[in-house]
């Protein structure tokens, strides 16, 4: 697999999200090793490849700007340990904070707006 670059943004589609996490530059017995905020992991944590992917299929993702690999990878670090939140601080909004950009996650962005329409279209049909 020639994207798993250090420093670049690889992920896996669970159900409807795409899980995303952050490919580090050490090894674990050959493997890359992954940097990612998961619920499963309860936070922030750089785990092997094979922990991150699961039985998913990888998927290369685009950077959410262009930073230096050494910036991205110190900034994921430093995060190591900090407690995962969908609401605030879910693997997009960390993908984010490690480019140095605005963290927020469009996947949940997404879902309200589909709730939101949801929710307007039950209430018409309702008082139709």
């Amino acid at each position: 697999m020639d994207f798993l670059h250090p420093g670049k943004v690889i992920g896996v589609r669970v159900g409807p999200i795409i899980h995303v996490g952050i490919v580090s530059d050490k090894l674990y017995f050959g493997e890359p090793m992954v940097i990612s905020n998961s619920n499963r992991a309860g936070g922030v944590a750089e785990e092997p490849l094979g922990v991150f992917q699961g039985p998913y299929k990888l998927i290369p993702m685009g950077q959410p700007a262009e930073a230096p690999r050494e910036q991205v990878l110190a900034r994921a670090r430093k995060k190591i340990g900090t407690t995962w939140n969908l609401f605030s601080w879910n693997c997009e909004h960390f993908i984010r904070h490690a480019y140095g950009v605005k963290p927020e996650s469009s996947q949940l962005q997404n879902a309200f707006v589909v709730a939101g329409a949801f929710w307007l279209l039950t209430r018409l049909a309702k008082s139709a």
